[in-house]
């Protein structure tokens, strides 16, 4: 199915009608929108007015094409008669059902633009409104979002409310989520300018508001078992880069801004060399420290991409990393409730999630140093390999609940009692 504006005479020397055409199924039909423009105004390769001229006609085309789109998209074989009817019921000609539809305005208003982060909200926003999974705008299937979009009407506090979780779990920042809320708010503006529909919601106070909340909860890490799970899994090439990625923070113990940069020169026998990043700190790490424990050492997956980081396709890896990883982990079955507290305004809920919701980058480096604390390592040793520069900081990063730290305290004191026994006697 395909849309497009006409001309009725190309060569006029003053306005000419603009007609609709609609090739669908096979067969041409045609209709006349009840628009006019001068054809030294028009654009005959995009069928608009020339850039930068006649702003609210383009608008009203655009309104058109994307209402047009939405009911041929439902529409079987029609005969002449039966398109005319239905595009008088789109146009308003006639009374029908209201189509201002959200996600389709969000299509045309990105479609075209350069700035990456307004794709990136317009993206999210059609993942969070049809439960799909995209990566990128480009890849977006109109076709089957249309069949869940929604309409401006349906765009409430309760909404807002509701991506705003959405965006939490992906663990983006209150900066970031701040401003995905302001581009949703510069799309209903121009949506609202264009006669679309009424919603002035984002004008009204704390619509883009967002206060960081204290969230507390047992530092997230994965087992073993997760592991071998996690890397056991068959992906396609871009979320196997993203899984590999994962997997080199895990083994190496890590932050994102270093394992995402591995150069083949801090491959040096069988040892991995890093300067970090953020501190400064040097970390040195054996290839083969996990041989045994899971299916791939640090050294084989880094050789798969030649002693390197696997880059990902984006502009902006680590959202685009958080993002995936969590779709990875839940495919892997990572699902265990974990216990979530956060605190906003002097209030505490308390909730329990899946685990994979709150996997993030920096789950890698917290499942190095807990996975080594519990198999006896001590925490010299594993700041040692991890680069953290003390024992104190370190011991934030060790995965236990309460429980098993006084478990932990209590087997300590009782092997030390023993000591002091023998000592005694």
């Amino acid at each position: 199915m395909a849309v497009h504006f006409n001309l009725r005479d190309k060569s006029a020397q003053s306005k000419t009608s603009i007609f609709l055409v609609v090739r669908h199924h096979g067969k041409n039909y045609k209709y006349s929108t009840g628009l006019s423009v001068d054809p030294s105004l028009w654009d005959a390769s995009k069928n608009r007015p020339l850039s930068g001229k006649l702003l609210p006609l383009k608008a009203k085309l655009n309104d058109l094409e994307l209402k047009v789109e939405r009911a041929m998209s439902e529409a079987e074989y029609l005969t002449a008669q039966e398109f005319k009817d239905l595009m008088d019921r789109v146009t308003g000609k006639v009374e029908g059902k209201d189509k201002t539809y959200f996600l389709q305005y969000v299509r045309e208003f990105c479609d075209g633009k350069t700035r990456a982060t307004l794709k990136s909200t317009a993206t999210a926003l059609v993942n969070f409104i049809t439960g799909s999974s995209y990566t990128q705008f480009g890849k977006i299937d109109w076709a089957k979002v249309n069949a869940k979009d929604i309409r401006f009407d349906d765009i409430d506090f309760t909404w807002r409310q509701r991506f705003y979780n959405y965006c939490t779990d992906q663990g983006l920042t209150a900066l970031y989520i701040q401003q995905r809320l302001r581009h949703i708010a510069q799309m209903l503006n121009a949506s609202r300018f264009s006669k679309l529909h009424s919603n002035d919601i984002n004008k009204m106070r704390g619509w883009a508001d967002v206060k960081n909340s204290e969230v507390r909860h047992t530092p997230i890490t994965l087992s073993l078992e997760e592991i071998s799970r996690l890397a056991a899994l068959e992906l396609n090439e871009g979320d196997a880069k993203v899984r590999d990625l994962f997997l080199i923070g895990v083994y190496s113990g890590q932050r994102w801004s270093d394992c995402s940069r591995i150069k083949p020169d801090q491959v040096k026998g069988n040892r991995l060399y890093f300067v970090q990043q953020k501190t400064s700190s040097k970390a040195i790490v054996p290839l083969d420290l996990w041989a045994g424990l899971v299916p791939e050492t640090l050294g084989e997956i880094l050789e798969r991409y030649d002693n390197a980081a696997p880059t990902l396709p984006t502009c902006r890896p680590d959202i685009f990393f958080n993002e995936r990883l969590q779709f990875i982990c839940r495919r892997a079955g990572i699902t265990e409730q974990v216990q979530v507290i956060t605190t906003a305004g002097g209030k505490v809920e308390t909730t329990y999630v899946e685990k994979w919701r709150k996997v993030r980058s920096h789950t890698a480096r917290r499942t190095f140093c807990t996975i080594w604390y519990k198999g006896k390592m001590s925490l010299a040793s594993i700041a040692q390999f991890s680069g953290h520069k003390s024992v104190d900081q370190l011991k934030t990063y060790i995965g236990l609940t309460d429980e098993e730290y006084q478990q932990a305290a209590e087997s300590e004191a009782q092997a030390a009692r023993e000591l002091l026994l023998s000592k005694v006697i």
